[in-house]
């Protein structure tokens, strides 16, 4: 899931809220690309995020514009569900 813009996450939450309705883990099934331009806002996405177990990415950058400073972090459950690894199979699948 990629989500431009991202503020404190809540559209993220609300995604990972109803695969756990639906009897998905987010851990297994779920990953996000978040970004945001404003270094509070994409901080707070990544302590929610980080403390509600969803693995993603989280970047402090501008998503309309690609050049210019970028600092990404990863969730807690983007390390324990071996997300890098995962995403690397998926790139030389679709290629």
């Amino acid at each position: 899931m990629c989500e431009p813009c991202c503020g404190a996450g809540c559209i993220t939450l609300a995604a990972a809220e109803v695969l756990r309705e639906l009897g998905h883990d987010p851990l297994c099934s779920l990953w996000v690309y978040a970004i945001d331009i404003d270094p509070l806002a994409a901080v707070m996405a990544y302590i929610q995020l980080s403390l509600t177990g969803i693995p993603a990415a989280v970047t402090i950058g501008n998503a309309l514009h690609d050049g210019g400073d970028k600092r990404t972090r990863y969730t807690p459950a983007h390390y324990l569900g071996n997300w890098s690894q995962r995403l690397r199979e998926a790139e030389l699948i679709a290629a």
